[in-house]
Parts: structure tokens; sequence; C-alpha cells
């Protein structure tokens, strides 16, 4: 199994969280550089390339300074549904050596995207999501998908649209997952003076704050209808043929059996961390 470098990208004391964003220096570059060749590269960042022309352009100077240096690393990265905005920033991620992107695509209901203040996402809308990653995959760039389900705006139906848009829009690897409310955000707050949290003991609590349980009653759903819906997502999304055809299209798509390995590996840790969450009655 290939030893794995994590390449943290802090943000600067003085900034505010998800105002802007550092891209990693080369120096950083250089670290991964120094690694064996079987070592995989991840460059941890909430958003690799911001959220404006000036984060971009920091973007593309990394890339093509690890073009220009020959530092020939796979690496992977987070980013937000905008990395496929640009033709050029995509064309030297992937030629700086880019193989997998985790994108945050939220919701595929516009409300729930509008009620949680996903403003990118609510400005392409889901209805795009399925080219962004078409762009994607043309480049090379395999897709790590995310969503939130059980938010405020979610019916039974979402679960099911959920299911639609990660089969339809060919993801590489879906990972839904239900919203947590985390203590000190607005939300949590909401909930508490509602009374409608349904763990908050903490510290014994702080266990189940991980995506694995529904910590507080939805406005449009049951604690029923949300197990219902991800033995749903289990069954239409995660089957061992599912996976197979994932990383069948895996290898023809990119031509790789290590990229068709790994599509298979993901997949099935994925299904197997949902099966966990049913098993336990979430």
């Amino acid at each position: 199994m290939n030893k794995r470098l994590f390449l943290i990208n802090p943000k600067s004391p003085h900034e505010k969280f998800n105002s802007s964003v550092i891209i990693p220096p080369l120096s950083l570059a250089y670290i991964a550089a120094m690694t064996p060749d079987t070592w995989d590269v991840e460059l941890v960042d909430d958003n690799l390339i911001g959220y404006s022309r000036e984060a971009e352009e920091r973007a593309l100077r990394l890339f093509k300074g690890m073009i220009d240096r020959k530092l020939s690393k796979i690496w992977a990265t987070q980013a937000s549904v905008n990395f496929a905005n640009n033709d050029e920033v995509l064309y030297y991620a992937a030629k700086s050596g880019c193989r997998a992107v985790a994108i945050g695509f939220e919701s595929v209901s516009l409300e729930s995207l509008t009620l949680m203040n996903k403003n990118l996402n609510v400005m392409f809308g889901p209805d795009k999501y399925a080219e962004i990653v078409k762009k994607l995959h043309d480049h090379g760039i395999m897709v790590y998908g995310q969503t939130i389900l059980a938010n405020e705006m979610d019916t039974a139906e979402t679960f099911k649209e959920t299911v639609d848009f990660y089969n339809y829009a060919r993801i590489d690897v879906p990972n839904p997952n239900l919203l947590v409310p985390l203590p000190g955000t607005r939300l949590f707050e909401k909930l508490k003076t509602e009374k409608r949290l349904l763990r908050q003991h903490f510290p014994g609590d702080w266990i189940l704050y991980s995506g694995v349980k529904v910590l507080f009653k939805p406005n449009n759903l049951t604690v029923k209808q949300i197990n219902d819906g991800c033995l749903y997502i289990y069954k239409n999304l995660f089957t061992i043929w599912q996976i197979l055809l994932r990383a069948f299209r895996g290898f023809l798509r990119f031509k790789s059996i290590r990229c068709a390995i790994f599509l298979w590996a993901v997949n099935i840790y994925v299904r197997e961390t949902l099966f966990n969450k049913i098993k336990r009655g979430l």
C-alpha cells in the first residue's frame, strides 16, 4: 500500500475564515518532490483555487512552477465548484499532476443551497453540476463528489434526487453525508433554541458529531425517513456491480489500472461506512 504525504495549507491568523485563500508555496511542492515515487501527495486546503481571479493566478503560478521544475508528482486536493470554471486552471492543474479533486456539491436542491448560504453553488446551479464533472473528466481528473443530506429543506424525495444526480453525472466516488450542526455555529444555536437537537450532552456526545448519526429533528423528515433514505442510497449507489462499473469506467476514461484500483478501494470504503451507519441505526 502506498504511503501518503499530506501538505496542509495553513491560513494566515490575520485572515477571516473563508475570506481568502493562501496557495501553498512551491516550497511545499519541493517537499513533495523529495518523497519516494511510491508516495501519494494531497494538498489539504478547503478550496485550492479560492474565489477571485487573483487567487486563480496564484494557483496557476503554483501549477506552472511545479511543471517548470519538473516535480513529477501525482497529487489530489479539495476545491469548490468553480474549480472547473477556468479551462486554463484545469489544464495546468492536470499537467502538474492533479488526478483527483474533492468537490463540495453540497446539495441537489437549490432551496437547501440557499438556506446553507452556499452562494457559489447557487450561482452555478445544480443543473450545471454534471457539466462541471465532465470538464474535470475531460482533463483526466477524478471527482470525489460530496453532498449533505437531511437539510432543513430536504424531503424524502431528496435522497432519490441525490442518487439520480450521482448516477447521471457519473461521479467517480459519491460521498453523501448527513448534516452535522457543530457547536458554536448559528445552526447549532438555532436548533438548540427550537429544542430540536437530539444529541448535546458533551463531552460524551462528541463522538457522534461525525456525520454518522441523526443529530436533530429536520423540518420535513422523520428519523425513519432518513434511515430509509440512507438505505435507498446504499442499494442504489453502492452495489458491488455499480462500484465495479465506476472502476471500469475509470480505467477506460483515464487509461490507468492504478486509477481503477483507487476507485474500487475508495468506493468500497464509502460503501462500508454507509453500511455501518445503517447497521447502527444512524
